[in-house]
């Protein structure tokens, strides 16, 4: 499996002594992703055996650099302060499992069906038909996926799929060619010369293309089954340790369907192609959750105080957080089988929102660490 990688080098002394990271071996690999594409600033490209040897040849160092850094349990204050001046509170101090690297995950928008891309199927190379004025041109499905949506938050391009794998979110993109040529796609800098109506399905150009042929390659969720399933699921050979989960609402939303988050073991993606309950009677399902609404999130939730998020920088509603914080991490690993699928009954989307969507908080970790 390739990755990409990035090690303490790559970042500058400020940097490191804004994480806590002042004196880490400089070979260190801080950050790794299981990925194929363009190589983002400041990343390698590695193999997984790769990076396991630089970690292995570098553990020595790293472990010194713990011992450095630990402190002991204080009983009272005062605490004892860190080269900042920051007092250290009475806890152990804890690093990460070795080769750990913090990923925060974030679901598809449940009320914009245009975000839901996991289940998304391409269509390459569709001419479009001419709705008569020469501008705008329909295709042959509506709900397209719009991967640069602004109720996508996605790391850099990583985007997860289904399979435990992670894309350029440029892959979902629309291409659009006017007789046989290609134009400047939707993220360019450069004017592209059209918009995209990406739940109608259509392309409409700011000049007329009359007599002009517009074929377009694009990715839509329309008539697909189960289209508003979403998964976290690790990379073979690696896990996810879940810390901490939150759930956002505009609050003038409308809980038009339930949704379902469930925690599946026993098998892969393919058996679980269908979420039946054949499957969660045969001992595979090991958590299936039902929420129906507002009631049903307050009624759960009740861990840890939920937040309000007063409307600002453009949002006309406030967000209600809601959190679900683990007292133990729990572990969705490959070797098991291990994922957690989300969904909305009959693949109705809320309405009435600007967000409505789930973040994912963990840590990366090969199986082998635990």
């Amino acid at each position: 499996m390739n990755l990409i990688v990035k090690q303490a080098s790559a970042l500058t002394s400020d940097e490191l002594s804004s994480m806590g990271l002042t004196g880490i071996p400089s070979a260190w690999i801080i950050e790794s992703y299981p990925y194929t594409g363009t190589v983002p600033t400041g990343f390698t490209e590695m193999s997984d055996t790769d990076a396991s040897a630089n970690q292995a040849n570098n553990q020595a160092a790293y472990d010194a650099w713990v011992a450095s850094i630990k402190v002991q349990t204080v009983a009272a204050p005062p605490y004892p302060t860190n080269a900042a001046g920051v007092p250290l509170q009475d806890v152990s101090y804890q690093m990460g499992l070795p080769g750990a690297s913090s990923l925060t995950v974030n679901s598809h928008d449940y009320s914009d069906r245009t975000t839901w891309y996991q289940r998304s199927v391409k269509v390459t190379s569709e001419t479009l038909v001419d709705s008569g004025n020469g501008l705008t041109f329909n295709s042959a499905n509506a709900n397209w996926v719009n991967m640069d949506s602004d109720r996508l938050t996605y790391d850099y391009k990583m985007v997860p799929e289904r399979d435990g794998t992670f894309t350029d979110r440029s892959d979902r993109r629309p291409i659009v060619l006017v007789n046989g040529t290609q134009l400047n796609d939707v993220s360019s800098p450069a004017t592209p010369g059209y918009t995209v109506n990406y739940a109608a399905g259509t392309i409409t150009f700011t000049s007329s293309q009359s007599g002009n042929t517009v074929v377009v390659t694009y990715w839509h969720n329309n008539s697909v089954s189960r289209c508003s399933e979403w998964i976290v699921n690790p990379p073979p050979t690696m896990a996810y340790l879940l810390n901490y989960v939150e759930v956002q609402f505009s609050k003038t939303i409308t809980f038009t369907t339930p949704i379902h988050i469930e925690a599946w073991a026993g098998a892969d993606v393919g058996t679980y192609s269908d979420f039946s309950n054949t499957l969660y009677d045969a001992g595979y399902g090991q958590n299936k959750s039902v929420y129906r609404g507002a009631k049903d999130f307050t009624n759960i939730c009740t861990n840890r105080e939920s937040a309000i998020i007063p409307a600002f920088g453009g949002l006309t509603a406030d967000i209600y957080i809601y959190p679900f914080d683990y007292l133990l991490q729990t572990q969705i690993r490959s070797d098991q089988g291990t994922l957690i699928m989300t969904s909305l009954e009959n693949d109705t989307a809320y309405s009435n929102a600007e967000l409505a969507t789930i973040t994912f908080y963990m840590q990366i970790v090969p199986v082998t660490s635990l």
